[in-house]
């Protein structure tokens, strides 16, 4: 975010440090020069961990007519998730228009993404990898026009102290570090351009970060109310072409690492202990069988996610009702440096009894569950981002749950429950006690696909009155349901804007749902499937009482599609089909089969 003005610099160093206990150091680097409009790109390998922030932005912050009128742009992209980036404008009075936009498929601290943003007179627009996501224009969005100041182009990481926005803060991750491999600035010549939207945008310059270019840049040395970190320049670092910007404690500044890896938790899901570790990871340790010690259970097969953090252990033999301890050493981070010896307590992990239902905005009450405040992936079920906000003695109309409409998750990002594999409907309840309609909207994503386009729901219904939207037959094949939330119109204010969430109902689709050993097929069902576990072929038998046309095909856990097996394929009675999975890891995946009138999901294990 951006930062005060300097006249409170010292008063802000002061406090932090001393008052605080600041131990923490970031990087920041900033053009010396002021732009006013253009299209401004960056390509980044963000940082990833929990209650980190890396940005990329313009920022205004000299005086006017003797005054600090912020204006500013932001491209930020929180280090606890992957999917989701932060695009934002702050006009005065400090009055943010956030979206915390979802990106379907995408891998913001495992990959280098193109991210960039136009600036006009008229509007602002956000886009990664080339594709626009977000908009904010004249009129529907009056603010823009107040962006009229020149800014400074801007990087840094950061962290925060409001953990309800980036996570719960643990410096057992330090260092962490986020990568730049280029920085261009484009004018805004309307008519006269060669690039981007409209081609009204021409290139000014473009630095692949080769060497440190003192004329255009200043490494930042200041630090700011709300962030845990100092900017120090020796956290600025310019190495093979690369800008990386590092966050550190005590004395270890740069682009260095000689902390040993440390896993963070453990937990068990299925046949599955996942470990998730502090920092990356050098693959080739990681799959050696004797680095992970259990007692009684046999580890299988081992995995490491894209995250290079994540650690998937395949297991038999563990015993669900007894508390188990894995032993962990031999493992490297990239930096060369070893794990030597961890004991960890492995979390075991359920999913939720059905139907749920969540008081998202409180406590348990009137039969509906309290809200876990922030989702983990140990949990069952929770909010990513946001806070919990109650109206007390205000009638809601159209519904007698009164007690649950009137307390809500405000600033929410997304919401999360453990569920396992199969076809669900779902209903999200609202209220809207704070604002009147067209003052904000938002979108409503489930698996990764749009459902709910520009929710306004005072406009559908009026202020404190109960709405609710079902969305029917969502396939949850991951074992956990994903809601996201993308604001259009945020809202004034902090604690009370942007997308809210006020309960949460979730059964099994009735006469659809299909787990790995149920189901009550209307016009088609998947057999027994044989051998269940398989080593390397699997048998799976297509009954069918009609004839019609069927999708079917493989996914694993992560709801990735490992093996098309019929596309829109005739079938008339009876059919079997083989899935030869000799390359295929060890591990849990789900046979879907799809037709227009029906799907069904059934799980199998693959053990080698």
């Amino acid at each position: 975010m951006g930062q005060n003005s300097i006249k409170y610099f010292f008063i802000i160093y002061f406090l932090t440090n001393f008052i605080l206990g600041q131990k923490y150091y970031g990087g920041e680097l900033r053009t010396k020069e002021s732009f006013l409009y253009g299209r401004f790109e960056a390509r980044i390998k963000s940082a990833q961990g929990d209650g980190l922030v890396s940005s990329f932005f313009t920022y205004q912050d000299e005086l006017i007519n003797g005054g600090h009128i912020w204006n500013e742009i932001d491209i930020e992209i929180l280090g606890r998730w992957d999917n989701i980036v932060s695009m934002n404008t702050i006009t005065p009075g400090q009055s943010s228009h956030l979206r915390e936009n979802f990106v379907k498929d995408f891998r913001a601290h495992a990959q280098y993404n193109d991210y960039a943003f136009e600036w006009t007179p008229n509007y602002v627009a956000w886009f990664i990898n080339g594709v626009e996501y977000y908009r904010q224009d004249l009129p529907d969005h009056s603010y823009i026009a107040t962006l009229k100041h020149p800014q400074k182009i801007m990087m840094n990481l950061w962290v925060p102290v409001y953990e309800d926005w980036v996570g719960k803060w643990n410096e057992e991750i330090v260092p962490r570090f986020a990568y730049y491999d280029n920085v261009a600035y484009y004018e805004h010549t309307p008519g006269a351009g060669t690039y981007g939207s409209g081609n009204n945008f021409k290139l000014k310059w473009n630095d692949e970060f080769d060497s440190f270019n003192s004329n255009r840049w200043e490494k930042a040395t200041h630090t700011f109310s709300g962030n845990r970190v100092k900017f120090e320049p020796q956290n600025v670092i310019f190495k093979d072409g690369k800008m990386m910007l590092c966050l550190t404690s005590g004395n270890a500044f740069g682009y260095q690492d000689n902390i040993q890896p440390k896993a963070l938790y453990g937990y068990k899901r299925d046949n599955v202990v996942t470990i998730r570790f502090s920092e990356e990871l050098d693959s080739t340790f990681i799959m050696n069988k004797q680095n992970y010690r259990i007692n009684n259970v046999q580890i299988v097969d081992i995995s490491l996610d894209y995250d290079l953090r994540t650690v998937n252990l395949s297991i038999v033999g563990m015993d669900e009702n007894k508390t188990h301890r894995i032993s962990l050493s031999g493992i490297k981070d990239i930096f060369g440096n070893e794990l030597v010896n961890q004991i960890l307590v492995i979390t075991n992990t359920n999913t939720v009894n059905l139907p749920l239902k969540v008081n998202v905005g409180g406590e348990s009450l009137d039969g509906f569950l309290g809200d876990k405040f922030l989702w983990f992936e140990y949990e069952d079920y929770g909010h990513l981002n946001g806070n919990h906000q109650k109206t007390n003695n205000v009638e809601i109309k159209n519904t007698s749950l009164d007690n649950i409409y009137r307390s809500s998750a405000e600033r929410i990002a997304a919401y999360k429950v453990r569920l396992d594999p199969g076809i669900y409907d779902i209903t999200l309840m609202f209220s809207d006690n704070h604002y009147n309609s067209k003052e904000r909207s938002f979108d409503i994503l489930v698996e990764g696909d749009l459902k709910i386009t520009d929710l306004d729901v005072s406009a559908e219904v009026g202020k404190n009155s109960a709405l609710e939207k079902v969305i029917k037959y969502a396939p949850i094949m991951d074992g956990v349901l994903d809601i996201h939330f993308d604001s259009n119109l945020y809202g004034q204010g902090y604690t009370a804007s942007g997308p809210f969430l006020n309960g949460l109902i979730i059964d099994k689709t009735a006469g659809l749902n299909v787990k790995s050993d149920e189901g009550n097929p209307t016009t088609f069902k998947i057999g027994e499937m044989f051998p269940n576990p398989f080593n390397s072929y699997l048998t799976i038998p297509i009954e069918t009482r009609i004839n019609q046309k069927i999708t079917i095909d493989i996914v694993d856990i992560l709801g990735k599609q490992v093996k098309l097996l019929a596309d829109n394929q005739p079938i008339n009675n009876h059919i079997f089909f083989q899935w030869n999975a000799k390359n295929i890891a060890t591990g849990t995946y789900f046979i879907r089969a799809v037709s227009d009138q029906q799907m069904q999901i059934k799980k199998v294990s693959l053990v080698k």
